[in-house]
């Protein structure tokens, strides 16, 4: 395994998280792709070990945990129920956190034991959005404009692509990564491949933009001139490796591998409900992943924005993969966010239907923010504006999430990161823990399910940070469908991602003037006609170049076009 060399600035004995010098970066040997690997948790202001004497580092983690009140940590330890080697491992665990910045987490947090586990939700002043830009409404011109500037941000190397893919398959009965699935298409091909087959397609849009340019024009060879989005994938510490040798046994699916970079979403550790760190063993302090948010320590911590930084990345496209439909480094998107000059942007689609479980984009004590459905009573769901006689309006409160973002550079590190410890949520769950008391004549512990705290955090609890904030509506048909549920169950299922994409197809061709016969020839929303028709993102990114494949041709149901 390739191991990640970093090398760690400090102040004092600390870690100085903020600065961007902090990490130096190198991967010894690795000539095939880039790897992260982390230490057991990943907060971004852990603390270093400075030798490994066990008797010196107890004294010193023993003040540590006494001074933090978490003194009971090391009972099992003082009782004699763990072998020096486990002392070593439950020191380091403890030695990478940073207690007084966790206790000052969790008591912002404001845990009631006896209260329930919804925020104080009510005291917020919630609002509809008045600044959201849609590309129905936006005129072609200005589309085409856009996507101009994000092509150029493309083939200038300025834009990456990152992808939450920390995920597992439980809910669809798929044992492995979600982005190894295969959601049952024609070609058979996974949600990683038609991911890394849209990066391809992208980019190659972008170069043949480029050498149209003048500055291309000067060019020898494209080859010299040719700029490639950078893939960085997010994985979990359940489904790294596997994720990471799905990607080797495919050749990358076309990508180079140098320029795909593997990193690990972080864990927090666990508490009761007063704020005593649980443990799972003796020696092992109980953790979680630490949600979907955990991107912006992980990035800073492995090494990924170092990276970015080398390579001249600025801004960067991030989004969950479970959505099949995604535009990866949409350019459209991209050029909007840039013309605004905006450091961080959100995607979203209007809701279908008021108790649609989507989070919901809106300004939130006069910022922009997204409110969970969870969050939200039934009053604000509903309301809807006036609609036209017969008609029902619209939901006000309906600029569903769905996980599309764009950020900068700058953002990520001179903005959230140093506020970061303020973004974190309390998930009440039940844990399995040992008791945070013992004693050396007690008898031997058992772990038994708590009432405890995860700590999380959501990608997009840092909007709020943000003073210019870009929000872009796009059609539903054309961005968004994930794939949650088992097949035949649920809604966002296999089968419907299947339609929608069969339905796009199919949308395609008719733009490209052809004539689309047989059963059903539909393209609408919920992919009804078309079914079983597919083009490869190696083919068409979003319709284009198709004219010459069906222009004033009939086309006869399925469409398949799964070769370049």
């Amino acid at each position: 395994m390739v191991q990640l060399q970093v090398k760690v600035k400090k102040k004092g004995n600390r870690l100085d998280r903020h600065d961007r010098s902090g990490f130096s970066v190198a991967f010894p040997g690795d000539k095939v792709s880039h790897e992260s690997s982390s230490p057991p948790f990943q907060f971004p202001g852990f603390r270093m070990p400075h030798d490994h004497d066990v008797a010196e580092r107890i004294a010193r983690v023993r003040i540590a945990l006494r001074d933090a009140c978490q003194d009971h940590v090391l009972s099992y330890v003082d009782a004699g129920l763990a072998t020096p080697e486990e002392t070593a491992s439950l020191l380091t665990q403890i030695e990478t956190l940073d207690l007084p910045e966790l206790n000052r987490i969790f008591n912002g947090l404001g845990i009631e034991p006896s209260a329930s586990v919804a925020a104080a939700a009510g005291n917020d002043e919630i609002a509809p959005l008045s600044d959201l830009a849609s590309a129905d409404t936006t005129s072609p011109a200005l589309l085409r404009e856009w996507e101009d500037m994000g092509l150029d941000a493309i083939g200038h190397g300025k834009v990456a692509a990152l992808v939450l893919s920390g995920g597992q398959g439980t809910r669809l009965g798929f044992d492995g990564p979600k982005g190894m699935y295969d959601i049952g298409l024609p070609s058979g091909k996974s949600i990683f491949q038609l991911l890394a087959e849209r990066i391809l397609r992208v980019s190659a849009l972008a170069a043949e933009r480029f050498l149209r340019s003048p500055e291309g024009k000067d060019c020898p060879n494209e080859g010299s001139t040719r700029k490639h989005i950078p893939f960085y994938v997010m994985t979990s510490p359940l489904n790294h490796e596997k994720t990471q040798d799905f990607f080797k046994e495919n050749n990358y699916f076309g990508l180079c591998p140098a320029d795909v970079f593997f990193f690990r979403q972080g864990t927090m550790p666990c508490f009761d409900l007063k704020g005593k760190l649980l443990l799972e063993s003796p020696t092992s302090l109980a953790q979680a992943p630490d949600g979907n948010g955990g991107i912006y320590p992980s990035l800073a911590r492995t090494g990924a924005l170092a990276d970015m930084r080398a390579r001249g990345i600025e801004a960067f496209h991030v989004f969950s993969v479970d959505n099949v439909l995604i535009k990866v480094a949409d350019p459209t998107f991209l050029g909007f966010c840039l013309a605004r000059k905006s450091d961080c942007g959100n995607m979203v689609v209007w809701k279908k239907a008021a108790e649609e479980k989507v989070g919901v984009m809106v300004r939130k004590n006069g910022r922009p923010a997204v409110v969970e459905y969870s969050e939200m009573d039934t009053s604000m769901t509903t309301l809807r504006e006036a609609g036209k006689a017969g008609e029902e309006g619209k939901l006000v409160y309906g600029a569903g999430n769905i996980c599309s973002h764009f950020l900068t550079l700058d953002f990520v590190e001179n903005v959230v990161l140093p506020r970061f410890g303020a973004v974190y949520h309390a998930a009440r769950k039940m844990i399995p823990a040992l008791p945070t008391s013992f004693a050396s004549t007690s008898p031997v512990p058992v772990t038994e399910k708590v009432a405890g705290v995860k700590l999380e955090a959501f990608i997009f609890d840092v909007l709020p940070f943000s003073e210019r904030v870009a929000l872009w509506e796009v059609r539903r048909e054309d961005a968004f469908v994930p794939v949650k549920d088992a097949p035949g169950s649920g809604s966002d299922t296999p089968e419907r991602a299947r339609d929608m994409l069969s339905a796009e197809a199919v949308r395609w061709v008719g733009r490209a003037g052809g004539k689309v016969v047989g059963q059903g020839e539909g393209g609408g929303e919920e992919g009804r006609g078309g079914e079983g028709s597919e083009i490869s993102p190696l083919v068409s990114y979003r319709g284009e170049g198709l004219g010459g494949r069906v222009g004033g041709m009939e086309v006869t149901l399925p469409i398949r076009f799964l070769d370049v």
